[in-house]
């Protein structure tokens, strides 16, 4: 698309003949390669996911504690199993948020692997 297009201009005032050669990089402060406006996904993955853990923790021990067998049904386990593979989900996100910040891509796996599971 034409907003990820960028031209670089050589100036040669004197007219002789140049032979150029080397590589351009685009990176944000820092060595940083998620754009300016993901720049605080991974830290918002990583709290979200820490969420979702604590709030299975505590529906978990809910369901543990829970006076007798009765009052615990398939539904409370499917529940249970919903929050924990979420925060699995935003782990596997954060982490491929973080391979992207460092490297500038994503490995199919990482990308592929947490979109599969959300």
């Amino acid at each position: 698309s034409m907003k990820d297009r960028y031209h670089v201009g050589v100036l040669n005032a004197q007219q002789k003949i140049l032979k150029l050669h080397g590589s351009l990089s685009m990176v944000n402060p820092e060595g940083k390669h998620l754009p300016l406006q993901e720049q605080l996904v991974p830290g918002v993955l990583l709290w979200t996911a820490g969420l979702f853990f604590l709030s299975w923790l505590f529906f978990s021990l809910h369901i543990a504690l829970a006076s007798s067998h009765r009052g615990r049904t398939a539904m409370h386990f499917l529940v249970a199993g919903v929050l924990l593979l979420k925060g699995c989900v935003l782990i596997l996100w954060w982490l491929d948020c973080l391979q992207v910040s460092r490297t500038g891509s994503d490995s199919i796996l990482g990308q592929v692997g947490w979109q599969l599971l959300e």
